[in-house]
């Protein structure tokens, strides 16, 4: 059940490209459920999405009663359901209830596994996530101040109903540990499927870059532009995914991920710490003993790179980008090809370019 941003995307990968592989050693990956767009994905969000009750589920891609039909036909030993989607399932006690009933229709023995990252890191990867898929534009600040108002980052609060569940058997995973030799071989290994290692067809490229200051800067700017020119931009619209897709290429092709992006500062770093320290040693104690804790990277450099900043070469690169990207929207939107204009930045003052809240204004 994810969490987001623990490698999910790449262990999703493994399980489609090792499927007979995981079939020979008694593991079926079901059909029901799986994300319709996520072809060579072992994915399964629709699950997550019916009982959340979300516009994205699909009837015709399977539901758990879908589920619950396709395994009665189903000799296997062990049934491995992966998406991130299940983890919001966590976030209160009545959608906790609701996975439990579906989850006991299916076996008497389920495990959950967790993979717990670190908040801070979580919130960092989030953020650089929802940016670079155009989902916000807001500053790091304000991302995280809403984020952690919804106690959706607080493991005890979360879980500790499910610490001693007759119901499932949950197994929290720190993500050092998950990606320690590989994340494929070390899901599986919590899921205690025995396969060997050297049999697995595993990737080296990461599934899901991530990108560096100067790739959240312009696409900060761009997804402000691309609400302006259409309102109703949505990024889960098929235009919107291929806009995305081309703006990752574009940003990796200009050499933007390289660098790590961190927006915390150290005193807030450590105010947020304080803030779950409680939560994360009642939780770390409840799945790993009292001699394990679950640290907090309070020291790592900041990187919030400024457009105001940057060289006059890579402020133009931005430009273009930025530019390029919204003529491609509108190529997308109304199948017409648009010629180059001026600049899109070329009417942002300076000062616009310095302050994080002239930006988001």
């Amino acid at each position: 059940m994810g969490a987001a941003k623990t490698a999910t995307t790449y262990i999703q990968h493994g399980l489609f490209n090792n499927t007979e592989l995981l079939a020979e050693h008694g593991v079926y990956l079901p059909k029901a459920g799986r994300f319709q767009f996520s072809k060579k994905s072992v994915v399964h969000h629709n699950l997550g999405w019916e009982l959340l009750g979300e516009q994205r589920y699909k009837a015709e891609a399977g539901g758990w009663e879908a589920l619950t039909e396709e395994l009665k036909s189903v000799d296997a030993e062990t049934v491995i359901i992966s998406s991130e989607s299940l983890e919001r399932m966590s976030y209160s006690s009545q959608r906790r209830s609701l996975l439990e009933d579906r989850l006991k229709g299916l076996s008497a023995d389920v495990t959950v596994i967790y993979a717990v990252r670190d908040q801070l890191s979580s919130l960092n990867s989030l953020y650089t996530q929802s940016i670079k898929s155009f989902r916000t534009h807001q500053s790091f600040s304000h991302f995280v101040a809403h984020q952690l108002t919804s106690g959706h980052f607080d493991f005890n609060r979360c879980f500790n109903s499910w610490y001693e569940s007759d119901v499932l058997k949950l197994v929290a995973v720190p993500f050092s540990a998950l990606v320690a030799q590989d994340p494929l071989v070390g899901f599986l290994a919590a899921a205690g499927v025995d396969v060997p290692a050297d049999r697995l067809v595993l990737k080296s490229v990461p599934s899901n870059v991530s990108p560096g200051p100067i790739a959240v800067e312009a696409a900060k700017l761009l997804g402000q532009y691309l609400l302006a020119v259409d309102p109703r931009f949505k990024t889960t619209s098929n235009r919107g995914r291929r806009l995305y897709r081309l703006a990752a290429l574009r940003a990796r092709e200009n050499g933007w991920c390289e660098d790590k992006y961190w927006g915390w500062t150290h005193e807030e770093a450590e105010r947020t710490a304080f803030e779950l320290e409680d939560g994360n040693r009642r939780f770390a104690e409840a799945m790993w003993g009292p001699e394990v804790s679950l640290e907090l990277p309070l020291d790592r450099p900041t990187a919030a790179a400024r457009l105001l900043g940057l060289d006059p070469k890579t402020f133009k690169d931005v430009q273009i980008y930025v530019d390029q990207l919204v003529q491609r929207y509108l190529e997308l939107r109304t199948g017409q090809t648009y010629l180059p204009t001026d600049s899109t930045l070329s009417g942002l003052s300076v000062k616009q370019l310095g302050d994080d809240e002239d930006i988001d204004a």
